[in-house]
This record gives C-alpha cells, sequence and structure tokens, in this order.
C-alpha cells in the first residue's frame, strides 16, 4: 500500500486510464524485489526447517533454537498460503481473459468438468455395470426400492 500511495500521488493529474498504467511498472519492481522469488523464500524456510529437525534427532534443542524453529515454521506456512493465493489469483486471471471465448482452455475446462460429473461405473450388490444403459436401470431400479 505504501508504494500504492506514494506512486498514486505522484500521478494525482493524470486520468485514470493513464494512472493504472503507470502504476504497473512500480507494482512490477516491488513484486520483484518485495514479493518476489515466493518458491526460493519457500526452499530457504523448509531447508532451515529440515536443519533444525536434524538437530532436534542428535541433541535437544535450546529454547532459542525452539522460538527459531516455529518463527520458521509460521513463515513457511505464510509462504505456502502466498503460493496457494497466487496461483488461484492467477487462474482466475486466465478464466476471467480466456474463459469466455471459444479457446482451448474453455473447452479444456468444459472437458474436465464432465469428466468429474461422469459415472464410469457402479457396483449394485455384487455386480458391476460400465454400460451407460447398464448404469442408467440400476440408478433407477436402486431408487425405485428407496421410493
Amino acid at each position: 500500500m505504501q508504494v500504492f500511495r506514494q506512486e498514486w500521488v505522484q500521478l494525482a493529474d493524470m486520468p485514470l486510464v493513464q494512472k493504472l498504467k503507470r502504476m504497473k511498472a512500480p507494482l512490477k519492481k516491488w513484486n520483484r524485489e518485495v514479493f518476489g522469488h515466493i518458491d526460493q523464500r519457500i526452499q530457504a524456510f523448509q531447508k532451515e526447517l529440515e536443519k533444525l529437525d536434524l538437530l532436534a534427532q542428535v541433541r535437544e534443542l535450546q529454547e532459542m533454537e525452539w522460538h527459531r524453529r516455529a518463527a520458521v515454521q509460521s513463515q513457511l506456512w505464510l509462504w505456502l498460503t502466498r503460493k496457494e493465493r497466487y496461483w488461484k489469483q492467477l487462474s482466475r486471471c486466465k478464466l476471467l481473459k480466456e474463459g469466455d471465448k471459444n479457446t482451448k482452455f474453455l473447452h479444456t475446462m468444459a472437458t474436465i468438468r464432465r469428466r468429474k460429473q461422469m459415472i464410469a461405473t457402479i457396483k449394485s450388490e455384487d455386480t458391476v455395470f460400465t454400460e451407460p444403459a447398464q448404469i442408467r436401470k440400476a440408478i433407477v431400479q436402486h431408487f425405485k426400492q428407496l421410493y
């Protein structure tokens, strides 16, 4: 927010569209310097946590080391959550950008959704049905027995 406020004040006299375009470069710089390299940070925290765990197997950790381990674990969880949020936002952007067009992405998403919702086999009593007509018949029979 500090970077955003600082840059936004300098662009006070510009129209909104130009302000947004001008904000791109400072935000990219902030991302690279402050937030970027998520995977590298996660790996560093994992390595440090692994070292402390190995040390704990050899001897009992001192109080300072336990505090450090808790802090590293906390930071690791924080960065894993950030990575998850990053990928979620990225997928939303891609869906918004390409999802409503007649694109390969849209068709792939629809195919995946269709596969997840499809019933390929069903087991009724000790019989396994794989043919669509048999599956349909087994489902109808099941609900007829229920109701």
